[in-house]
C-alpha cells in the first residue's frame, strides 16, 4: 500500500476557475473579427503544410513551429466556441505533427518513414536538441491522449529517461527524468504499488522550495513548481498517495498554470500580472496538460470535476465529438459562416 503523502499544492488564487482571463476578448465584438483572422491563418498553415511539411528537406526544421501554430488555432478555436468538429480537426493536426516531431527526435539517424493527411514520406532525421525535453514530450502526449491517438501515446510512450535532452547535455538530467518516469507510468497506467511508490519517491526529494533552483537554476525552479509539480499532484492524488480531494487537486493545478503565465513566464521588463502577454499562448488559454491527465482520470474512474471551466472545456476531456477518423474522412472547412 502506498504511504500518504502531503503533496505541495502551489495554487496562489489569483485567477477565477469560473472566468476566463481572455475569453470577453474573443466572445464580444471581436469575435467576427478574431475568427475571421485565425481562418486565413489556419489556410494559410494548411497550404504551407502541404508546401513545405510533407518535403523531407523541411519537415524537421518546420515541423515544431507547426507544432505551435495548430496547438493555438485549437487553444483560440475553443475560446471562440467554434463547432467541435474544427476544433478536433485542429487538435488532431496538432498532435499528430507534435507526434512526427518526437519521432524524428527519437529515431535521429535511422531511415523513418512519417505518413501525414495521406501523404508518405521517408528521411534520415538529423541529430537535434532543439526539441527533446520533458516539456516537448508532455505536450507531444498530452495532446495525443485528448486526441484519442492511442498509437500516438504508445509511440511517446517508447520514449525512456535517457532520451530526454540526449542531444544536448542537461546540468542535472535526474530531474526531468525522475518527472518523466512518473508521467509515463501515469499515462500507461500503472497498477503495482511498489513501484508507484519507487516512482513518487524518487520525485519527492525535488517538491522542496531551493532544491532545484540550487541544482539547475531560478528558472528551473520556477518551471517546475508551478507547472510540472502540480501534474504530480495529480498523479499522486490518482495513485491514492495524496489524500487531497480531485477538485482541490485539478483547481491548484490551474492557479498554478495561470501564475506561471502571469507571474514567471514575462520576460524581464514586461508587465506582470493579469496583463501579462503570455497570458495570451496555447498553454496559457487552455490548459491541455491538465485537462489530458484529467482525461486519463476519468477514462478510468469515471470521476470528473464538479466544476466547470472554460480552461478545461468538459467535452474535450470527456471526449465527445467527432472522432479523428471521422474527421479525417470528412474534415470541417474553415470558412467564417461555417465556425460562428
Amino acid at each position: 500500500m502506498i504511504k500518504k503523502i502531503s503533496v505541495f499544492h502551489v495554487g496562489k488564487v489569483n485567477m477565477n476557475i469560473n472566468q476566463h482571463h481572455n475569453k470577453y476578448r474573443w466572445m464580444g465584438e471581436e469575435r467576427e473579427g478574431r475568427s475571421l483572422e485565425t481562418i486565413e491563418d489556419v489556410n494559410s498553415k494548411n497550404d504551407n503544410v502541404m508546401n513545405k511539411v510533407l518535403d523531407p528537406k523541411h519537415i524537421q526544421r518546420i515541423c515544431p513551429y507547426f507544432v505551435y501554430y495548430y496547438h493555438r488555432y485549437w487553444s483560440d478555436a475553443l475560446i471562440m466556441e467554434w463547432p467541435k468538429a474544427h476544433c478536433r480537426w485542429l487538435l488532431t493536426t496538432a498532435s499528430d505533427l507534435a507526434v512526427m516531431d518526437m519521432r524524428m527526435h527519437r529515431l535521429y539517424g535511422q531511415r523513418i518513414e512519417m505518413t501525414f493527411w495521406g501523404k508518405t514520406i521517408s528521411l534520415v532525421p538529423e541529430k537535434s536538441g532543439y526539441n527533446d525535453g520533458l516539456y516537448n514530450w508532455l505536450n507531444a502526449v498530452c495532446l495525443a491522449i485528448l486526441n484519442q491517438d492511442d498509437d500516438g501515446v504508445n509511440e511517446l510512450c517508447l520514449w525512456t529517461a535517457g532520451d530526454l535532452g540526449k542531444a544536448k547535455r542537461l546540468k542535472s538530467p535526474q530531474i526531468p527524468q525522475a518527472f518523466f518516469e512518473l508521467f509515463k507510468a501515469y499515462i500507461q497506467n500503472e497498477s503495482d504499488p511498489e513501484i508507484q511508490r519507487q516512482l513518487i519517491s524518487n520525485v519527492l526529494p525535488y517538491l522542496a522550495s531551493g532544491v532545484i533552483e540550487k541544482l539547475e537554476s531560478h528558472l528551473a525552479e520556477g518551471w517546475n513548481k508551478f507547472m510540472i509539480i502540480p501534474l504530480f499532484s495529480m498523479v499522486a492524488q490518482a495513485w491514492g498517495a495524496d489524500s487531497t480531494d480531485w477538485d482541490t487537486t485539478v483547481k491548484s493545478a490551474m492557479e498554478a498554470n495561470y501564475d506561471y503565465f502571469s507571474y514567471l513566464a514575462p520576460q524581464d521588463g514586461d508587465e506582470k500580472g493579469k496583463n501579462a502577454v503570455t497570458l495570451w499562448g496555447a498553454s496559457a488559454m487552455i490548459h491541455h496538460m491538465i485537462m489530458a491527465f484529467s482525461a486519463l482520470h476519468y477514462r478510468r474512474t469515471g470521476i470528473m470535476v464538479t466544476f466547470e471551466s472554460d480552461y478545461i472545456p468538459a467535452w474535450v476531456i470527456k471526449g465527445e465529438g467527432p472522432s479523428n477518423h471521422e474527421i479525417g474522412d470528412n474534415p470541417p472547412i474553415f470558412e467564417l459562416e461555417a465556425v460562428l
